[in-house]
């Protein structure tokens, strides 16, 4: 406190003095959930030994409702991509159906020019 008094820059200024300290729940009673008060007062311990780690955040009680959106959402999407995977097999299926058809004309039309007799020289019109 006495090397900010001191300098230069912060002449005149004072930290505001805060006789009795607010809680927080004394602060956010009626603004935040019991559940959102307990996260915020897990986060904002001094000790970090004491502090809530990324992961016991990301399990908190306070999150329960966004995991639970959250499976409704994976599982719709789940739908979507086994729909969207059913469709790409269709499509598949029809592909080779469909190339397995073209192949096969083109079998009997080969065939059919092997078996055709050979043109002789008086087969055509002119002669």
């Amino acid at each position: 406190m006495e090397m900010f008094q001191k300098n230069p820059r912060f002449i005149g200024m004072k930290f505001p003095e805060n006789i009795r300290p607010e809680t927080l729940e004394k602060k956010y009673l009626g603004k935040l959930s019991k559940k959102a008060l307990s996260f915020m007062k897990a986060c904002l311990k001094l000790n970090p030994a004491e502090r809530i780690t990324a992961a016991e955040a990301l399990k908190h009680p306070y999150f329960e409702d966004l995991r639970e959106e959250d499976l409704r959402k994976v599982n719709i999407i789940e739908r979507e991509i086994d729909t969207a995977r059913a469709l790409s097999v269709n499509r598949a299926n029809q592909n080779t159906r469909s190339n397995n058809n073209i192949a096969l004309q083109s079998q009997k039309s080969i065939v059919h020019e092997i078996e055709k007799p050979p043109l002789l020289a008086y087969d055509t019109k002119y002669y």
